[in-house]
């Protein structure tokens, strides 16, 4: 299975319903066939596709987004993602960050006294994105992130995923804390059992 979620870097969506919608359509039918410099190339000639598109629309130009992709198999998952949206492999309440998000601090200011979170790679900015294979053990689940990890701590949300039996508790459960504790962008959240149950 294919599964991303994204967050958008500048005031539209524009770029990561792009992204979606080009990556579907690339992956159909053959995300079970891709390697890890398969799916890579998918995303570059997506991004090249949104830069094209850009390049001829100037009120595009400047936007991207935060992106995580995973490529589920029976034993393994890929895991591509450029920003701050990332993926968590929970096995047996314990953590596994299956990405390291691509951000800094910007030095502090008046206004902003601990600095300003910059994210360093974005679809759309021509980036590369960050390919990472993993290993799968039974009962295995896979939580995919976009601004939930802003409010919401690892811990936390593997306390929710080991914990649940439904996916589609997981989502809601994380969402809705996002949300209540502040979270300011689109927050959207991805839950998947190694057992094939998916929220």
């Amino acid at each position: 299975g294919l599964y991303a979620v994204a967050a958008p870097l500048g005031a539209t969506p524009g770029a990561a319903r792009f992204a979606f919608g080009a990556l579907s359509a690339a992956l159909d039918g053959r995300a079970g066939e891709l390697g890890t410099e398969d799916l890579r190339a998918v995303i570059l000639d997506a991004q090249d596709q949104w830069e094209s598109r850009a390049g001829a629309d100037a009120s595009l130009r400047g936007f991207g987004c935060r992106l995580a992709v995973v490529v589920l198999r029976s034993d393994h998952l890929i895991v591509a993602h450029m920003g701050d949206c990332g993926a968590l492999l929970i096995r047996h309440a314990d953590v596994i960050e299956a990405t390291r998000d691509h951000t800094a601090r910007s030095e502090p200011t008046r206004h902003h006294p601990r600095g300003r979170r910059l994210i360093l790679r974005a679809f759309g900015m021509q980036s590369n994105p960050e390919i990472r294979r993993w290993s799968l053990e039974a009962g295995d689940r896979v939580v995919l992130v976009a601004e939930v990890r802003a409010c919401i701590p690892d811990h936390e949300i593997a306390g929710v995923t080991s914990s649940s039996i439904r996916a589609d508790d997981v989502v809601s459960v994380l969402v809705a804390r996002a949300l209540e504790r502040g979270a300011t962008g689109e927050v959207s959240a991805i839950a998947v059992f190694r057992e094939g149950a998916v929220g």
